[in-house]
């Protein structure tokens, strides 16, 4: 570990989303002010902005840790420090340059992504991502230069860095013109200026999860279907980029990173059959929701799929290791051999991890739609309950007894929602949920032999 890294304490991540998200909050209003434009939508400065900038700077910790070899904590905490200044570069820029103020979703087709990329975010001018995004992901890169110089005095690595940390956040914020291209070579369609990129992307979109019932699930209002749903559609890939990041950075963090931990967290979460019923409950009903729609698949629900997957795995991950606190005296005594009982990881380490995971999942379900947000919500407000509420009936915990089964029945009306694309649950959802509930409330009264001792 850096001296710096420890004179500083390393950054959570829900000191890390809020410090991101505040200073894009913070830009994008200064630079609506300044420049005399119309605010930003909530879509734009906090769903687009903050996504596709967090995920950016994803990526750039990536280049520095699996390229470089640096310690991941440092990096990620000298990346944080460069936001503010950062910031100040996007108003600079902002105020005197041409460069787009719109929506960070518009696409390029491929010369303008290599144009892009090349020439570090000046071109092209009126298209492409916006101004605050294009500035402070180059600034941050020039600033990772700028220290690396400072730190080891060698120059070629100092431009190595800022190189690489430039292309690996530039790759991130032309999410929506990866996507436009791809969609050109699949239909045969070749797309050679923003136009056939935008035509694209509205093939694309077309009866999508991210256009069906638009106004009635996502808060957008009426009008600019095409552009919301782009902007929606590319923060969902941009989220599941971001979830792919975190992995091996979880992998290198502490106390993850030693032989056998995180494999071990991995396995206690999911190895459980209270976990594969909460999964069939939750899919059953998309499976219910999908059967009476009809949909017509394409992409974007394939993406939509994945979405769902990641943020069911992200709450389902949260509540075990929730669970897995609440119970560690009782584990003590009968589970010695599991990560908290055994000290292998402390409890600040799994709260941690699971107020990150909460965060994931709650992203995830808002860019699913409002639907599935308060199915989520109440899925929280369950669990909340069970860990606040103590009503016994001989020797029985009432709340933690029926907490399985309510979890249940609401990831069947997740997953219906998910299904129909709208606040509308399906024929046979309340015998899908009845079912899951029964299933959930057995699954405690199976008896498990008792793991051998070692």
């Amino acid at each position: 570990m850096t001296e710096d890294a420890r004179r500083k304490p390393a950054w959570s991540f829900a000191e890390s989303a809020g410090w991101i998200w505040g200073n894009v909050t913070v830009g994008s209003g200064l630079i609506a002010l300044l420049t005399s434009r119309r605010a930003p939508s909530f879509f734009e400065a906090m769903i687009s902005r903050g996504t596709t900038l967090a995920v950016a700077l994803l990526a750039m910790h990536a280049v520095l840790g699996f390229v470089f070899r640096e310690d991941v904590e440092s990096a990620w905490s000298r990346i944080l420090r460069l936001l503010p200044v950062a910031v100040l570069a996007a108003l600079g820029l902002a105020a005197v340059g041409p460069w787009n103020d719109g929506s960070g979703a518009m696409a390029l087709p491929m010369s303008g992504a290599l144009q892009f990329i090349g020439s570090v975010g000046v071109f092209p001018l009126s298209v492409g991502p916006d101004v605050f995004l294009r500035s402070a992901v180059a600034a941050v890169a020039i600033g990772l230069g700028i220290g690396s110089f400072r730190r080891i005095r060698r120059i070629g690595r100092a431009i190595a860095v800022a190189v690489l940390a430039w292309t690996a956040g530039s790759v991130t914020l032309l999410v929506s013109s990866w996507t436009a291209i791809l969609s050109g070579w699949a239909s045969g369609t070749r797309i050679t200026h923003t136009q056939d990129a935008l035509r694209a992307l509205g093939y694309l979109h077309s009866n999508s999860y991210w256009s069906f019932f638009q106004s009635d699930r996502f808060f957008a209002g009426i009008g600019r279907q095409l552009e919301t749903g782009a902007m929606l559609s590319t923060a969902a890939i941009t989220f599941l980029l971001g979830v792919a990041l975190l992995l091996p950075w979880l992998r290198r963090a502490r106390p993850w990173n030693r032989p056998g931990i995180l494999l071990a967290a991995i396995r206690e979460a999911w190895v459980r059959p209270v976990a594969g019923a909460f999964l069939l409950a939750l899919f059953s009903g998309a499976w219910l929701g999908v059967r009476t729609v009809g949909w017509s698949w394409g992409a974007l629900d394939a993406v939509a799929l994945f979405l769902l997957a990641a943020t069911a795995g992200a709450w389902l991950w949260h509540w075990t290791l929730s669970r897995d606190v609440a119970s560690l005296r009782d584990d003590e005594a009968r589970r010695p051999w599991r990560l908290l009982p055994s000290g292998q990881v402390q409890v600040k380490d799994v709260t941690s991890l699971s107020d990150a995971l909460r965060l994931l999942a709650l992203l995830g379900a808002f860019l699913l739609g409002w639907p599935l947000l308060l199915m989520l919500l109440a899925l929280f407000a369950v669990s909340s309950m069970n860990d606040r509420m103590n009503v016994r009936w001989r020797n029985i915990d009432l709340f933690r007894a029926a907490e399985p089964p309510i979890l249940a029945a609401l990831l069947v009306g997740a997953g219906s929602v998910f299904g129909t694309r709208q606040l509308l649950f399906p024929p046979g959802a309340a015998v899908a949920a009845l079912a899951a509930a029964l299933l959930a409330a057995a699954i405690p009264l199976i008896k498990v032999r008792k793991r051998p001792e070692q």
